[in-house]
């Protein structure tokens, strides 16, 4: 052990809508008192440090933080070839804020629509997105992966669509950023399942969720995170474990809830 390093997803706050008024330097303060080595921010979270890179630097510095990656929420969905070349070039915008930071990653979120119509053509329009902005990346030297999620209209939940991602996405250039909550939510066994493509986890978020799919405080639901850590282990990985809390308790209270996560890492050992 000691090659893990823990980070903090800001999601328990963006997830609040109009309801959070803070600041992004607030949000650090929280996650450095918390613990945390790193932070995993957005690009709708992230504010005015989107065109003041050299800015977010000092103020990870300040608090002794480090960018381990970022989250790119598209503009529409992934899956619109309408789309393509906007969505495109917005999320080289991102790789191209990353590139300010050596070692952080760009996670693109899972693709979306309102429904299953010509759903190969928006599947394959999502991976040509991933390809895409992977060798865009690779060029910059910013490592690129995916995330899938299971919030309303994702296209990419199930064993079979984690297959067919797996196959359509260029391994050598587009990693994997598992999502335990997620993968539950999705139907699958979330231990088989990051068994099964562990060569491809390249960025890491722990999410708990109880067997009815509604989230809790880690280590409070259903997803094994000392076997996931296990397994993390036995494969040399060397990344980022990014705490994610979207839990009522944490809606109610933000400090408190991402306190608990790292309260709860620490007592497995990281």
């Amino acid at each position: 052990m000691g090659k893990i390093q823990i980070g903090c997803q800001t999601y328990t706050w963006e997830m609040l809508g109009d309801a959070w008024k803070g600041s992004v330097d607030d949000m650090l303060d929280i996650i450095a008192g918390a613990g945390y080595a790193g932070v995993e921010i957005t690009n709708t979270m992230i504010a005015e440090y989107y065109s003041d890179p050299d800015g977010f630097a000092k103020a990870l510095e300040k608090r002794g933080l480090v960018f381990a990656s970022f989250g790119f929420v598209p503009m529409k969905s992934f899956t619109d070839p309408a789309f393509f070349d906007e969505e495109l070039a917005l999320a080289r915008r991102g790789v191209d804020f990353v590139s300010h930071f050596p070692g952080c990653r760009l996670d693109l979120a899972g693709g979306a629509s309102d429904n299953r119509d010509n759903i190969e053509e928006k599947f394959q329009n999502m991976c040509r997105i991933y390809n895409e902005v992977g060798a865009y990346g690779d060029a910059k030297n910013v490592p690129v992966d995916f995330h899938p999620h299971s919030h309303a209209g994702s296209i990419l939940e199930t064993a079979e669509e984690y297959a067919l991602v797996m196959e359509c996405t260029d391994s050598s250039i587009v990693g994997w950023c598992p999502d335990s909550g997620h993968i539950v939510r999705g139907g699958q066994d979330f231990i088989q399942t990051i068994s099964t493509y562990k060569d491809r986890i390249k960025n890491f978020h722990f999410k708990d969720v109880d067997e009815n799919g509604k989230w809790k405080l880690m280590g409070e639901g259903v997803c094994d995170y000392p076997k996931a850590l296990e397994i993390l282990e036995s494969i040399g990985y060397k990344g980022w474990v990014i705490g994610e809390e979207e839990s009522d308790e944490a809606r109610a209270n933000q400090k408190d809830g991402v306190t608990k996560n790292r309260q709860y890492l620490k007592s497995l050992g990281y």
